[in-house]
């Protein structure tokens, strides 16, 4: 068993490092090339412990990963550490690569329906949520909303409704409002003082605390509960799907 390995001040830093890739015996190599600088394989294997084959095997394996280097010494291998730096590099590269991946598989593998579902709970995170999906919306599209009862909006975003106003004017991002006949004087207010906001009355109008906004790619259902909460699909095909009845109610409202 390797020195560092059995070193108590190591042993939680070689558990880091094979958490993110290296195992124990590159782990060791590693820390001990930090220590001792630019050295030959027989220092190595006395610091850590090692059989020579096991040195040998896993400096070629860290110097794959370019973790280390050598350099020839009177015709003798020297080995040393690149920097800590490169250790970081190493893994926002393997980032990166997991990034691509993740992207091929969205991309080639999931059903081009595939639904996305999130939940939120509470003010600071519906605040959150409302302020992301009108910065993630396309320049001059539409919000489409089937309004409750209220004004559970407004009193909910608080002060932060200017700065989601100002996001959605800034793109030229229309409001089309359905609402209730007891929305009337609400509605009225908002078109007066919202620039791009057109709303709508249907007949029977709607009640309940619950409203239901739509995004060209998501749906979200706001409950004016306590706490408030809001569930979204991320789904174009659900969108269209909302978008298209929303469009048949509003040609039959006045």
């Amino acid at each position: 068993m390797s020195t560092i390995l059995d070193n108590k001040e190591t042993k939680d830093i070689v558990e880091t490092l094979k958490n993110l890739g290296l195992n124990p015996k590159e782990s060791a190599i590693y820390l001990a090339l930090i220590s001792l600088g630019e050295v030959g394989a027989s220092p190595i294997v006395s610091e850590t412990g090692l059989h020579r084959q096991f040195v040998y095997d896993n400096l070629a394996s860290l110097e794959e990963k370019g973790l280390i280097g050598h350099s020839i010494v009177r015709g003798r291998k020297k080995f040393y550490n690149h920097g800590l730096s490169k250790l970081s590099a190493m893994f926002e590269h393997k980032k990166r690569l997991a990034d691509d991946v993740i992207k091929q598989i969205e991309k080639k593998l999931l059903p081009v329906d595939m639904q996305q579902f999130e939940i939120y709970r509470g003010v600071d995170t519906f605040v959150t949520n409302e302020l992301e999906m009108i910065k993630s919306v396309s320049p001059g599209s539409k919000v489409y909303i089937f309004g409750g009862t209220g004004d559970g909006y407004h009193k909910t975003m608080g002060r932060f409704l200017n700065e989601y106003e100002y996001i959605r004017v800034k793109k030229n991002i229309e409001v089309m409002y359905l609402g209730s006949a007891e929305q009337k004087k609400y509605l009225e207010t908002n078109k007066d003082e919202r620039r791009l906001f057109n709303y709508r009355l249907l007949p029977s109008g709607f009640s309940g605390e619950l409203n239901i906004s739509v995004y060209e790619d998501r749906v979200s259902l706001i409950m004016f509960s306590n706490p408030i909460a809001s569930f979204t699909v991320i789904s174009p095909k659900i969108a269209k799907s909302y978008i298209d009845f929303f469009m048949g109610l509003w040609n039959i409202s006045k």
